[in-house]
């Protein structure tokens, strides 16, 4: 079976001559073993992952890992691609609550890359939004022309849910994962999820069957592409993966069993009229989020503004991602300010 990798590469290869992509790095899956491989017999879902990510943090990488190892059942997810936005947009953001731009895009994706508990499933896509809508096409038409189906799932934090919200159109996606690993869901109460604009009502995602979920041309991927009651791995055999909170590594086997000893409580909605276009909303336990519950972007800027020495380096490394290279950005963004304003 062909890797993903292998077709990222090819989409990176052509595309160096095109303006959109020349800045773009070719993104790696580590260790190579764990590169997904792809399936005739499924339609290979890759989940992305949009955010601001100013810096990213373990609340961060705990909604990836929820989002991917308990939100796709059903859907043959095999890998998973961080999209820091672009710079901006985070500086429009920024410039709401009065502050500068801390950390470029290349910064931010790096925070991630390099970060010791980056699962090996995903990757960073560090090329601008734009470009890769281009990628995405591309990454689309060569699997395709070998008879293979990729399609792209998003994912979110609760804020992605509203009366009035519509899936992430920029990255063509029809299902957005919805975690709250990481933010209590002010929405999820006693009275129930709300209902969506045009949507229909939640409804519990069993164990034993398959959300009728299609691909962007209305098939549905066969009933052998995976155990109906499992979640789906990048690789059969043995693979480390990170857990829900991001502080530890765990050498398992990539079975059915594996993944489905402890299933989340997952709801879906469908919209009324293009039943294509779904939400599934994730529900995480009080051991799966306890740890990461609280932690904010905005709390770890605060921190590399106001803190230093040994009492910085135990708030970054409880709440950052690659906390010692966090700090050295931070000091080199405190020194370029201080001799700007001299």
């Amino acid at each position: 079976m062909p890797s993903l990798e292998s077709y990222i590469a090819r989409v990176f290869d052509e595309q160096y001559a095109r303006p959109s992509l020349l800045a773009t790095k070719r993104p790696r899956f580590t260790p190579v073993e764990s590169s997904p491989q792809l399936r005739k017999d499924r339609v290979n879902r890759i989940l992305a992952y949009p955010g601001s990510f100013h810096p990213p943090h373990r609340g961060h990488l705990a909604v990836l890992s929820h989002g991917f190892l308990h939100g796709g059942r059903g859907l043959d997810l095999i890998a998973a691609v961080i999209l820091p936005r672009d710079d901006d947009k985070v500086a429009r953001k920024c410039e709401r609550h009065n502050e500068p731009l801390m950390y470029t895009r290349k910064d931010r994706a790096l925070l991630w890359k390099e970060d010791t508990k980056f699962p090996p499933w995903a990757w960073v896509y560090d090329g601008s939004d734009r470009s890769f809508g281009t990628f995405r096409r591309e990454l689309k038409a060569l699997t395709r022309a070998d008879g293979y189906r990729v399609e792209f799932v998003a994912l979110g934090g609760p804020d992605t849910v509203s009366p009035h919200a519509k899936p992430e159109k920029s990255f063509s996606t029809n299902t957005v994962i919805i975690s709250d690993i990481a933010r209590e869901a002010d929405f999820d109460g006693c009275q129930g999820l709300p209902r969506l604009d045009h949507f229909g009502t939640w409804t519990a995602l069993p164990l034993d069957e398959k959300e009728n979920c299609s691909d962007a041309s209305g098939t549905t991927g066969p009933a052998s592409a995976a155990p109906q009651n499992s979640l789906t791995c990048p690789n059969p055999g043995y693979y480390k993966i990170c857990d829900d909170v991001g502080h530890d590594y765990k050498r398992v086997k990539t079975s059915s069993k594996e993944f489905i000893e402890n299933p989340t409580h997952i709801e879906f909605c469908r919209h009324k009229w293009k039943v294509k276009v779904t939400f599934r909303y994730v529900r995480s336990t009080l051991e799966q989020n306890k740890l990461v519950r609280g932690i904010s972007s905005t709390k770890v800027r605060e921190a590399t503004r106001t803190l230093q020495g040994d009492e910085l380096k135990e708030v970054l490394d409880e709440m950052a991602l690659s906390p010692d290279l966090l700090k050295q950005l931070s000091s080199c963004k405190v020194e370029l300010d201080e001799t700007l304003e001299l």
